[in-house]
């Protein structure tokens, strides 16, 4: 009996078509099963219902701002960073802050050694003394002219008494009662313009030692000495050895440019201190969009690190020239930031809204539920709750606008919906994050269903690995049996009469 090759040939190929089917027949009826599973609604009774507390709104197209999303950085206001120098020349003995830290007005950023500031206080203490001691003296000199002037008084008015007494009584003359009466009003006088002499002297002498005090004191001030070094300066009578270096701004400390033991001039940035309670978002907005955007505009700004808030902020800067290179314009938005949230360098997607609007479905944002890369939301259907999966699109604050996989009209649950993915967890078969030790009865059901699951599994796994083994021998065959055709064919063998005879039985 001969082979036709041609036969061979077309039942190879349908038999391979025939194993190649089997061996995806199992996992296309297992996908198929697998999304009837997942499309099973969820079914709960009416106290399960209410235990839940379960919600539910109709979802109906809203109006929105249409709005021109752009990604930006984060970045401090150049005003709003101050650079701290140290007011005179000397030395680091200490820093008191770390990056980062937050600091007050007036707080103390470092401690520094100037001999500035000691040839300063010196300057001071000798000046105080050397005031000072005019004072005493002069208040010396002036008190014994005035006592000096005091006894002359004294002395004239005693020779007025007599010489009045002896005139009345007849024995002296007038004129000698009205010489000793004009010399009592001379001393008088001249006491009189000592004590105003010591009086103006004096006033003089303290507002020297004030003006000359007080400007050395303020100096004092302004290279970093604070009132209670001053004071201890002047009750101890020492100089001042270190001064403290103190905040100018209330901020952030975003660079440190010194280190202890350093030797330090005014002109030298030691400190910046950022104010970070605003802080810019810059962004590029597309050449088609620019007529859009105007100063004044309200921004949605969001960040990887906070993905549920929303900052809000106004467009406080559009560039009067186009990027030549990018073909955009550069835009700067102003943000509030009072909690310190956003830190300069981080990345953000901004959505500057226009005056413009559209329709979208919103729903809040904890009605969904993430699964892996997709979201999935609950909609109550007549026989009970189904999971969808949908296409998100833009936030707009607490709400996500649903771009996909519901129309309006339908009802989604709004409040309850991870206790609902629980259920649907439990549903696809993964109690292992479920489990409750009052539920022993239906462990022991899972555990047999589970286990039939698993030997279901099992043969079908050795079925795949049986149709993959002989669909690699038939392709074998083939491929083996298409080489022999090709071949050239060699001399023809004669038969004998005996094989002859039974070839032509046999056909």
């Amino acid at each position: 009996m001969q082979t036709n090759p041609k036969a061979w040939s077309r039942n190879s190929f349908v038999l391979l078509v025939t194993v190649w089917a089997c061996l995806l027949f199992p996992t296309g009826v297992l996908s198929e099963e697998k999304e009837a599973e997942r499309d099973k609604p969820i079914v709960l009774s009416d106290s399960a219902r209410r235990a839940l507390d379960l919600q539910t709104t109709i979802i109906r197209p809203k109006p929105v701002s249409v709005a021109i999303s752009t990604v930006g950085k984060v970045e401090a206001i150049p005003t709003r960073e101050f650079v701290q120098h140290a007011p005179l020349s000397g030395r680091v003995i200490e820093v008191l802050i770390k990056l980062g830290d937050r600091v007050a007005a007036g707080q103390t950023l470092a401690m520094l050694n100037s001999p500035e500031i000691n040839i300063l206080a010196s300057e001071t203490l000798q000046t105080k003394s050397q005031v000072e001691s005019e004072i005493k003296r002069s208040r010396a000199e002036l008190d014994a002219e005035i006592s000096q002037a005091r006894a002359q008084v004294e002395l004239t008015q005693a020779n007025y008494s007599r010489d009045k007494q002896l005139y009345e009584e007849q024995i002296g003359s007038l004129k000698t009662m009205q010489t000793s009466s004009a010399e009592l009003k001379v001393a008088e006088s001249r006491l009189q313009m000592a004590s105003k002499k010591k009086e103006a002297v004096m006033e003089g002498l303290a507002t020297k030692l004030k003006l000359t005090s007080d400007s050395l004191i303020r100096r004092l001030q302004q290279l970093g000495a604070t009132s209670s070094h001053v004071q201890k300066m002047l009750k101890e009578q020492r100089t001042i050895l270190y001064v403290p270096l103190v905040s100018a701004r209330e901020g952030v400390i975003s660079r440190i440019d010194t280190s202890p033991g350093q030797s330090i001039d005014p002109a030298d940035p030691l400190f910046v201190v950022s104010d970070l309670r605003k802080v810019w978002a810059t962004a590029n907005i597309y050449e088609n969009d620019m007529s859009a955007v105007s100063i004044g505009q309200p921004v949605e700004l969001m960040v990887a690190a906070y993905p549920q808030k929303n900052f809000k902020g106004v467009v406080t800067f559009i560039s009067s020239t186009v990027d030549a290179a990018t073909r955009t314009l550069p835009v700067k938005v102003e943000i509030n930031n009072s909690d310190l949230s956003l830190k300069p360098g981080m990345f953000a997607t901004l959505s500057v809204l226009t005056s413009g609007s559209r329709s979208a479905i919103l729903i809040p944002r904890n009605a969904l539920i993430q699964d892996g890369d997709k979201y999935i939301v609950f909609v109550a259907e007549t026989e009970g709750y189904r999971s969808v999966f949908v296409q998100i699109g833009k936030s707009f604050g607490k709400d996500v606008e649903i771009a996909g996989g519901v129309t309006p009209g339908q009802q989604v649950v709004v409040k309850g919906a991870f206790q609902l993915d629980a259920e649907r967890l439990k549903l696809h078969g993964q109690t292992d994050l479920f489990t409750h030790p009052s539920e022993e009865a239906e462990e022991e059901h899972e555990g047999s269903e589970s286990a039939a699951g698993r030997t279901t599994q099992s043969q079908t796994l050795l079925l795949l690995g049986i149709a993959f083994l002989l669909g690699i021998a038939i392709t074998v065959l083939f491929f083996t049996f298409r080489g022999r055709r090709a071949a050239p064919p060699g001399p023809s063998k004669s038969l004998s009469p005996e094989q002859d005879q039974i070839s032509s039985h046999a056909e």
